[in-house]
């Protein structure tokens, strides 16, 4: 037998030992017991705090922007846009939700992405009107004439 071969063999025990003790380390006890996820999670995402109020209770209250937004017929929700804003429906008054003011924001969906589909709205963000904001030409909050002025 050849010198080296008890040294790989005692090195890859050691590394084999070394995996397993940090994969027991590492993967979540309710790992594995209900299929390839942590039974515990739907039990923690239970217990988050709420943060999203929905379209539906923006729509109560804004009703001339639901109705007549592309983005919300089209089934975009409003806090996709907007950010979380439960905290505006508990209390209008003292919280006001983002209002999108940088191109960044509407790259976001709208940025030439070569995976989506021919009849998505993209730019190229780099060569479409570079340096202006997209609220400068479009009405977010306008169907009538395609979110264009």
């Amino acid at each position: 037998m050849a010198p080296q071969i008890p040294r790989l063999a005692l090195v890859f025990g050691i590394l084999t030992i070394a995996f397993f003790v940090v994969r027991t380390q590492a993967v979540p006890k309710s790992f594995g017991e209900k299929g390839f996820y942590r039974a515990d999670f739907p039990a923690e995402l239970a217990e988050l705090q709420m943060s999203h109020a929905g379209s539906q209770a923006c729509a109560e209250c804004h009703s001339d922007k639901s109705e007549t937004t592309a983005h919300f017929i089209n089934g975009v929700a409003c806090e996709s846009c907007h950010g979380p804003s439960l905290k505006h429906v508990e209390s209008f008054d003292e919280f006001k939700p983002h209002i999108p003011d940088k191109r960044a924001e509407c790259g976001r969906c709208h940025a030439m992405i070569v995976g989506r589909r021919a009849d998505f709205p993209q730019q190229d963000m780099k060569e479409h009107n570079p340096g202006q904001l997209c609220m400068s030409c479009h009405v977010v909050h306008d169907t009538a004439t395609g979110g264009e002025e």
